[in-house]
């Protein structure tokens, strides 16, 4: 209970100095390196999400360049002045399967840096992935965390996360 509350304040404190308009480089490197402390990951975790999130991407990309190739091809399919059904009932069955893939393989990731890490490091990292996505301010930390290569590499990870 206390660490559902330790995350919770955690979470508001984020997202409260998100809506600040803009801060100083130190501020914005402060913010990461406290977010590497709050996280309590080791090297060693943070190297395992990386390969995680790597392996991740390398199922992934392919798959929503399929589904972009797909949409492409049901927006031209769609503009012509005889539409046939059935072809866009098999560019969207074609569509769905690629998308099951991308969302699989968001959830085998998920699952792979919960084990990896343990159920309260991963409750916490993914509270922060939610929290940075919805504050915005990913790309701000990423840039002004160059100093320190440990967090600017995990700030990288959860950008890559991000993305999925």
């Amino acid at each position: 209970m206390k660490s559902l509350i330790t995350m919770i304040l955690f979470s508001a404190a984020v997202l409260l100095e998100s809506q600040t308009p803009q801060r100083s480089g130190s501020q914005v490197q402060n913010q990461g390196t406290n977010l590497l402390q709050r996280l309590g990951l080791s090297t060693e975790e943070v190297d395992a999400i990386e390969e995680i999130v790597r392996m991740t991407n390398r199922k992934i990309l392919p798959a929503r360049t399929e589904v972009e190739v797909l949409q492409s091809d049901l927006t031209f399919l769609l503009s012509q002045r005889e539409v046939d059904m059935r072809e866009v009932e098999r560019i969207l069955r074609g569509s769905l399967e690629w998308e099951l893939t991308i969302r699989m393989a968001q959830i085998e990731m998920q699952i792979s840096v919960r084990n990896s890490i343990g159920v309260q490091k991963w409750t916490r990292l993914m509270q922060t992935v939610g929290t940075l996505r919805n504050s915005g301010n990913l790309e701000q930390l990423v840039d002004r965390a160059s100093t320190d290569e440990s967090t600017r590499r995990l700030l990288l990870i959860l950008r890559n996360m991000l993305r999925f």
